[in-house]
């Protein structure tokens, strides 16, 4: 989500918790109707949080095993080339790991190995190589580009999310809008618990840190704005 978004996201939290603990009102009247989209729309969208951070760090770990099986891989054989060069002059010189450890770079190094090393596998396996030294490079090769179209992957996903997150903040803000209305209703004859009703229901420039509870709605870390347990809002149905 981006910043607006994420001030968004914790005015919803802050409005849900604020009418929950502050308002009274009867079950399947139009309070609680609007309640229940809030809640819900709050609910969608720590599922999809949780769901891509734990996606992004599964596929940022599996390339990151891949990559570093593959350096290895990469790394014994130009050290058994190096080896050769001492009796065959430059042997080593179609080996060169690569000056810098980018996606890219390392992907391109394998596939120079795996290349220039078929046409003096003996030598390699005479080095102490294991004679499937070339099979095992293919195939760290084919692990690592498939962790990197994983992640590739993993950002269509990102934007389905994103898509997904924004249709739940319109519904949840068009609730909050009816509640507007509920509370005005409410309360309108209440300046301090009107005062309290709009600070929570701001959406601030910078949001506050939010935490997610057990039940999947988001509330606030800061406290409530001043006016908040003021007795009109429990007396309010």
């Amino acid at each position: 989500m981006d910043k607006r978004q994420k001030s968004q996201w914790a005015m919803l939290g802050r409005v849900h918790t604020h009418v929950k603990e502050h308002l009274r009102f009867e079950e399947g009247g139009e309070v609680s109707r609007a309640l229940d989209i809030v809640g819900d729309a709050l609910h969608e969208i720590n599922a999809f949080n949780g769901e891509k951070q734990t996606a992004r760090r599964v596929s940022r770990t599996a390339k990151l095993v891949a990559k570093r099986a593959l350096v290895t891989r990469l790394t014994a054989i130009a050290g058994a080339a190096r080896v050769l060069a001492k009796t065959v002059p430059d042997a080593d010189a179609k080996f060169p790991l690569p000056a810098g450890r980018s996606d890219v770079a390392v992907l391109q190094a394998g596939l120079l190995f795996r290349k220039e090393a078929e046409p003096v596998k003996a030598d390699f396996v005479r080095c102490g190589l294991p004679p499937t030294f070339l099979d095992d490079l293919q195939q760290a090769i084919t692990s690592f580009e498939q962790s990197i179209a994983g992640r590739d992957a993993g950002k269509t996903g990102s934007k389905v999310s994103q898509f997904a997150i924004r249709d739940a903040l319109r519904r949840g803000l068009d609730a909050v809008r009816s509640l507007d209305v509920l509370v005005n209703i409410a309360l309108g004859n209440n300046p301090k618990a009107m005062e309290a009703w709009k600070s929570e229901r701001r959406i601030e420039a910078k949001p506050s840190a939010v935490s997610a509870t057990s039940e999947g709605q988001v509330t606030p870390d800061a406290p409530s704005a001043s006016g908040a347990d003021d007795p009109a809002l429990k007396k309010a149905s």
